[in-house]
């Protein structure tokens, strides 16, 4: 006998959903929840239900307020259920999510005012629950002739009942399209109520007899053993693996078993088990009847009876045999033989870890989501920690019963027996990933991380499940020795680099503490005032002058700024921590500067006070030479003292012009002659230094001078004979007119202007008589050029 299994058997999602919803309602409560009619359709399952304290009811008003009431996967109208919680009835909705997508379409259609046509059976319950969310409207029909006559342009919405057979819906379908123009088809009909149709079909043309397992009053049972009859003749549907006779299978055929989807996998599991013990009983009958023998070869050789093979529909086959030898029974691994139970085992999904599914949820808690595995054994639960990346994610809000969600295999064995260990966030952390290295946008991007550890050289922190090296120049705003007090806490880190090969990333987190140092930074000096006063804490210094601390905010003191006097050391003035008054001197909001000044709120000094101290007559200064006019040169002594050198007192000795000397930017050295504060005037000496400091030359200028001194005192005593002379003329003149009587036109002398090389006391003798020779006057003078040296 072969057996060849359907793939889609036992319960669907829906009903599986319902009845663990139920079984976990039930767990939290110390009362009998009750389901609104059988919760499935099948006996043995609703009674064992009910023995664990899940009881039905077929009206709300067997319930008292206060009882748990269970809407089964077919759904329940809308009334029934406003009925319930009117009376203090709490109501658990399990129906499954295909049937809740036709309530929303028809509610929508009926609220649009279409005409809403519901393909299915009258009395199913699935269809008086979809009516009833479009107020008991909708017109119910399982063929296209027993539609009643409409207006072509009645706006129509037709729908399918879930377990419809999808070959009549399509015939339906075609003809409403033909006879309606406006007219919306959905295709309700679920896939996986067609996927077992569509394999109960391929299976009954193959087989030599069928077998359905399934409630006798279920809707989905009832077709496919309709249309395994139609294709097998031998065709039974039974309930319970008791139902099963000789009668039912065909020791040396092809059967078929297919089941609904109110069918349980032990159920199906003791059919199969039945069956293994009616071809045990038939085979032993049939060695009774033979003359007992001794086995010869011939016999060893032939085939084991009673084998049965078991295979899926996908033609995958398995040999057990249920045949017991006397003297014992084999192990399989030593006759290659299988048991019912193991054959029914290879029949199901083989899953792994490390195994990425696509799934149904089936319900959510507060901690676990539990997911259908197709074809598998058991299901499987993601755990809170296993859901997601976000920690604070609620489940209820994530994800719905009936979604659709991609998991990973984490332990298909956990070691509890629970279920099958899935992960949701590995699945969610590996596309972030993905799709953050083929992210142009990520480098710049800022997250908030979270340090795992300290290594050499850096942090490895992780966001969003993405793992980022902080290197240890790029922790803080200066570089960090002791990285340990930065484990297990959360930093604000900006990505600046992403290598895409090696699969890693590179994040700082001082260019997020620069870039909010900065936005304080400009917030604050848009507020700043330029010339208003303000306090602060000296926080350190450099060779370009002090730092100071505003409220949070450092201004800078430049040298120029921080003293009327010259600074040879800014830590000479002020010590650091050291508390100050400063005035706003300008502010730079986009480059976030703020020049402050400290001397502006110091009194000024005035200078010559100072110099008439420090520059006393005969001192020694230095200076650079800043101006050159024709009678001398200014040096600057300090910043605000010129003094000036006159031409005289340039070199040692006399020059005609100042740049034959010095000239502007050279630095002299002189001797300070005379300061009047009075008239804020100093006056010094370069050539009385040089004299002094060179005595050699110092003689040969003093003999030089001698010289010059011997030959004035000549031209003096030369001038004054002269002018004795010049006397005694004029004299001699007057006594002649006189004594002639003759009265003579005194002549009018006009004095020359003197020339500035002469001296005061030198005169030209009048001019006497216009036959008196210039030559005559000036022959005793002797000529000198250095009348003034």
């Amino acid at each position: 006998m072969k057996i060849n299994l359907a793939k889609n058997i036992g319960f669907c999602f829906g009903v599986k959903r319902a009845i663990d919803m139920a079984l976990e309602e039930q767990k939290q409560s110390d009362k009998t929840i009750y389901t609104l009619g059988e919760i499935i359709h099948n006996s043995a399952v609703v009674s064992d239900l009910k023995d664990k304290g899940i009881d039905v009811i077929n009206d709300v008003f067997e319930l008292s307020e206060g009882d748990t009431m269970v809407i089964r996967s077919h759904g329940a109208p809308l009334s029934t259920i406003e009925k319930a919680k009117k009376m203090g009835v709490i109501v658990i909705d399990a129906t499954c999510p295909y049937v809740k997508k036709i309530h929303n379409i028809v509610s929508k259609a009926h609220k649009e005012g279409k005409k809403v046509i519901i393909a299915g059976t009258k009395e199913h319950p699935e269809v008086i629950g979809i009516n009833g969310h479009c107020d008991d409207k909708g017109i119910i029909i399982s063929d296209f002739s027993e539609l009643l006559q409409m207006n072509n342009d009645d706006s129509i919405c037709l729908v399918a009942q879930t377990t419809f057979l999808r070959s009549r819906y399509y015939e339906i379908a075609k003809k409403f399209k033909k006879s309606f123009k406006n007219i919306e088809i959905h295709d309700t009909i679920c896939d996986t109520t067609k996927n077992r149709q569509d394999e109960a079909e391929d299976l009954s043309k193959e087989c030599d007899a069928i077998i359905v397992i399934g409630g006798k009053n279920s809707s989905k049972t009832q077709k496919l053993y309709k249309i395994c009859k139609e294709n097998c003749k031998k065709t039974d549907c039974i309930e319970k693996s008791c139902e099963l006779t000789l009668e039912n299978v065909k020791i040396n055929g092809i059967i078929g078993i297919v089941a609904g989807a109110s069918t349980p996998d032990w159920m199906i599991r003791e059919v199969i088990t039945r069956m293994n013990e009616l071809e045990k009983a038939a085979t032993n009958a049939s060695e009774a009847s033979e003359t007992a023998a001794e086995p010869t070869a011939e016999n060893t050789a032939e085939k084991t009876e009673g084998e049965i093979e078991v295979a899926t529909v996908k033609g995958e086959t398995a040999t057990a045999s249920s045949a017991q030898k006397k003297g014992g029974k084999k192990k399989p691994e030593d006759s290659g033989e299988q048991s019912f139970a193991e054959a029914l085992e290879n029949t199901m999904v083989r899953i792994k870890d490390g195994q990425i599914l696509n799934e149904h949820v089936l319900t959510v808690t507060e901690d676990e989501v539990w997911v259908s595995i197709s074809g598998y054994k058991s299901d499987g639960y993601i755990p809170r920690a296993e859901f997601s990346m976000d920690s604070d994610v609620k489940l209820s809000e994530a994800v719905k019963p009936g979604d659709e969600i991609k998991v990973a295999v984490l332990k298909v064995n956990d070691g509890t027996g629970k279920g099958v260990l899935l992960s949701r966030k590995s699945i969610e952390k590996k596309e972030k990933m993905e799709a953050m290295f083929n992210d142009d946008t990520l480098v710049g991007k800022v997250f908030e991380a979270r340090v795992k550890e300290a290594v050499k050289g850096g942090l490895v922190a992780f966001a969003n499940g993405m793992r980022i090296f902080i290197p240890a120049k790029l922790v803080g705003l200066r570089y960090v020795e002791d990285l340990n007090p930065y484990v297990k806490k959360n930093i604000k880190v900006k990505v600046i680099e992403v290598d895409k090969n090696k699969k890693s990333i590179i994040g700082s987190a001082r260019a997020v503490i620069e870039e909010e140092r900065d936005t304080q930074m400009r917030e604050y000096c848009e507020k700043l005032v330029v010339g208003s006063k303000v306090k602060g804490i000296v926080k350190r210094f450099t060779k370009f002058g002090y730092f100071v601390d505003i409220g949070g905010f450092e201004g800078k003191i430049s040298m120029r700024d921080l003293s009327w006097e010259h600074i040879e050391k800014p830590g000479d003035l002020l010590a650091e921590e050291q508390e100050i008054e400063v005035v706003i001197l300008s502010v730079d909001v986009e480059k976030c500067h703020v020049a402050l000044g400290y001397k502006q709120l110091q009194p000024k000094p005035d200078p010559w006070v100072q110099a008439a101290e420090r520059f006393t007559e005969g001192s020694i200064v230095e200076g650079k030479v800043v101006r050159i006019l024709p009678f001398g040169a200014f040096v600057q002594i300090t910043p605000s003292i010129d003094a000036l050198i006159h031409i005289s007192h340039v070199a040692a000795r006399r020059i005609a012009k100042i740049e034959d000397e010095i000239n502007l930017g050279d630095k002299v050295r002189c001797k300070v002659l005379e300061v009047d504060v009075t008239a804020k005037r100093m006056n010094i000496s370069r050539k009385d230094l040089i004299l002094e400091e060179n005595p050699a030359l110092a003689a040969e200028v003093a003999k030089e001078h001698e010289e010059r001194e011997r030959e004035r005192t000549e031209r003096a005593a030369q001038r004054a004979a002269f002018e004795q002379q010049r006397k005694e003329r004029q004299a001699k003149f007057e006594a002649q007119r006189e004594t002639a009587g003759t009265e003579q036109p005194k002549a009018e002398v006009r004095e020359r202007p003197r020339s500035r090389r002469e001296d005061e006391d030198y005169e030209l003798p009048p001019v006497e008589q216009s036959t008196t020779s210039l030559a005559s006057l000036f022959a005793g003078l002797k000529e000198s050029d250095d009348d003034n040296a």
